[in-house]
């Protein structure tokens, strides 16, 4: 049966790093969405906690700049 939810999903890019015992991401869509964790999982939800903050908020943010060796990881996020 499927589900009457009218909630969309996209996709959305995060980038992450190592940095110490931490992974470190943001998200090339919206580069002002930073967060962490100590597993991928963590930093995860973490960064999607992150990203309805910044949605919510009505205050402007800069853009972080961040030069290392990054990978990403495509999410889906819940528009």
């Amino acid at each position: 049966m499927r589900s009457s939810s009218t909630e969309k999903k996209h996709s959305i890019t995060l980038e992450y790093w190592e940095d110490g015992k931490y992974l470190v991401g943001q998200l090339m869509e919206y580069p002002e969405v930073i967060s962490q964790g100590e597993t991928l999982d963590e930093l995860v939800a973490n960064i999607r906690d992150a990203q309805r903050e910044m949605e919510a908020s009505t205050h402007p943010r800069k853009r972080a700049g961040v030069t290392r060796k990054h990978k990403t990881k495509r999410l889906e996020l819940a528009a």
